[in-house]
């Protein structure tokens, strides 16, 4: 299957590595370019908009906080007239309080100034003589209070004080031109932003820059207005009173009793920076784009060759050539890419010597354990046998290696060992058992456990563990036969004791020859039977112990005849029984015992079936000290 560039349609299956790689730097640049300048459009045009929703929520701080310090500032005064007239002018002194609320009227550029006290007819001063409206005084947080008259062109402004002789409010009529001073600096909005201040209702306290298209005298902008009314201080984007997209911003301003503050500009000239940074950043782009497909040409040319080279010498690694050098030309990724390259070969090759060790010391260790080993995979074929099972099986290494052994197993072992075997591979169990195989006259013990590919079957000789019990066994038998015929030989010398002693008591009591001869005869066989006992006791290692003068020459001849019955009929006994030696003392059934046992252990160590002799010596030998340490004790 051919390999399918991500450029999907674009690619060809005749198409170079360098023209794909042109296409695909291409792409990639200008997909990164497009991404980028996205990203920096779209940072740039969030930096300019939060800029200006800023800028707007500034303004609307700065207008609320020389709103309330031209509102504070006035109240100082007016409350300065208050105390005023309260110290120069007797309630009654009407000339004295006007006078003094002339002067204060016109400080303040008032049409008209009114003081009223409490349940006192109001006292007015000015130009202005028409009535005030009647109106809640401002509370006592609040700094004034806007209302209108009933024209609804007039708007005043309320101050109360508390004196002692009760409560005094003064109101003041005129144009507003201090504040409408405040609203109209529009410094920080641009050609298009206006500030304006409206009252509790949402009506127009001071003059809007636009007239409203429908001479509305409300400033009715929904959802900004409404939510400025309740209480909320925010920066939104929305429309305004004229309809056209705007930033507004507002503030509540509680000091007089409740209304807003409102800061409008023209999204059109608040956000203009952006567009024309997206005409920039399209120019930009496409100059980067152009540049970016003529370096997309220039380094896949660049590329191409130093990769080529790289993919021959991965052609010749994979052939199984390690060794070769990887070429090492090209820009610094190629660079890096062929020492990486290079790198992975040499730890290929370390690997595979590696494994190749590995495998020589398993193979070392599998040829230097002392039993036989066979590898079968799940189709019984032998993968690998070691030296000594090759000996054991009495095959080549060549005769086996690759072969399906399941026939073999079939006809040169039992059904047992065959169905252990079985169990084994079908089961992923270890199985154990011992083999006679009778061609080779041997016994074997078998292990075979499971792998992730078959089975590992070990196996040992144990003939020679086999003939070992079996004597030991033997060994066995013959103590207990020992053990037997000295019970035996016990109870039957006691009887011999009581024949003897009956016969010798009826000699002496008869003399006549005839009894007589029979009775000498019953004690002659008598005394036979009681050394034979005496044979049988030594045999078995129960005679009693006593010590006696005796020839040992004569003692082994005697002990002969018993002991010759005792060893295969394979292996001959010998004599060399030196004459006239001295008398020695010694327990006759012990000494016969000992010469029992020198004369079997000697005929065991023939071994079962081989021909072989025993040969018995007995001479006259001087022992000191010297033939003690060389004999015994060499150095």
């Amino acid at each position: 299957m051919r390999f399918k560039s991500p450029l999907g349609l674009i690619a060809r299956p005749n198409l170079s590595l360098r023209t794909e790689l042109i296409l695909l730097l291409g792409a990639i640049v200008l997909l990164a370019t497009a991404s980028l300048g996205s990203i920096a459009f779209n940072t740039s045009r969030t930096i300019v908009e939060e800029g200006a929703v800023r800028a707007v929520g500034v303004v609307a701080n700065a207008r609320k906080q020389a709103l309330i310090r031209f509102l504070s500032d006035q109240r100082v005064r007016a409350a300065a007239v208050l105390e005023t007239v309260s110290v120069g002018c007797a309630p009654e002194e009407t000339i004295c309080i006007r006078r003094i609320l002339m002067g204060f009227a016109a400080s303040e550029s008032a049409s008209a100034v009114q003081l009223a006290y409490r349940k006192r007819p109001p006292i007015i001063a000015g130009d202005d003589t028409l009535p005030f409206p009647e109106a809640a005084t401002p509370a006592g947080d609040q700094i004034a209070r806007f209302v209108s008259d009933q024209t609804g062109r007039y708007y005043v402004i309320q101050v109360r004080d508390v004196l002692r002789d009760g409560e005094m409010v003064i109101t003041l009529r005129g144009d507003m031109d201090g504040v409408n001073s405040i609203f109209n600096d529009r410094y920080g909005l641009g050609e298009s932003g206006e500030t304006f201040l409206t009252d509790p209702r949402g009506a127009f306290l001071t003059l809007p820059r636009y007239p409203t298209p429908t001479g509305d005298f409300y400033a009715n902008e929904g959802q900004a207005i409404g939510s400025c009314l309740t209480g909320n201080d925010a920066e939104v984007l929305g429309r305004g009173y004229r309809g056209v997209p705007v930033i507004q911003g507002f503030r509540y301003t509680p000091e007089i009793g409740g209304g807003c503050i409102m800061v409008h500009m023209d999204q059109a000239e608040a956000f203009a920076p952006t567009r024309q940074l997206r005409m920039e950043l399209i120019r930009v782009s496409i100059l980067l784009g152009i540049v970016a497909i003529a370096c997309s040409i220039l380094f896949a040319q660049l590329i191409s060759r130093p990769i080529n080279r790289l993919r021959d010498r991965a052609r010749s690694l994979q052939a199984g050539d390690f060794n070769s050098p990887v070429p090492a030309k090209g820009f610094a990724e190629v660079r890096m890419f062929a020492e990486t390259f290079a790198a992975m070969a040499a730890s290929l090759r370390n690997s595979r010597m590696e494994l190749e060790r590995s495998n020589e010391q398993i193979t070392s260790i599998l040829e230097s354990i002392s039993d036989g080993f066979i590898a079968l995979d799940r189709d019984w074929r032998c993968m690998y046998i070691n030296h000594v099972a090759t000996q054991l099986s009495r095959s080549s290494r060549d005769e086996l290696i690759g072969e399906n052994l399941s026939e073999w197993f079939a006809e040169n072992l039992s059904s047992n060992a065959g169905a252990e075997l079985e169990r084994g591979m079908r089961e992923r169990t270890r199985v154990h058992f011992e083999e006679y195989y009778a061609p080779f006259d041997s016994w074997f013990e078998v292990d075979a456990y499971p792998t992730g590919d078959g089975l590992a079957v070990f196996g040992r000789d144990v003939t020679e563990r086999k003939r070992f019990n079996e004597r030991l066994q033997q060994t066995q038998r013959l103590e207990s036969l020992g053990v037997l015929a000295g019970g035996i030989a016990h109870d039957f010398n006691n009887l011999l004791t009581g024949i003897i002693g009956n016969a010798s008591l009826a000699l002496e009591e008869s003399p006549a020859k005839p009894i007589r001869g029979w009775l000498q005869n019953v004690v002659a066989a008598g005394e036979q039977a009681t050394a034979l006992t005496r044979q049988l006791l030594a045999y078995a290692g129960k005679g009693p112990f006593v010590t006696q003068p005796l020839n040992l020459s004569e003692l082994v001849r005697e002990t002969s005849h018993l002991v010759q019955t005792s060893i295969p009929q394979t292996v001959q006994l010998h004599l060399q029984l030196a004459e006239n030696l001295p008398v020695i003392g010694g327990d006759v059934a012990q000494l016969q015992q000992i010469v029992m046992n020198l004369v079997i252990n000697g005929a065991e160590a023939i071994g079962e079936g081989r021909t072989g002799s025993v040969t018995v010596t007995t001479c006259l030998q001087e022992i000191d000290r010297i033939y003690i340490q060389q004999t015994f004790a060499p150095e």
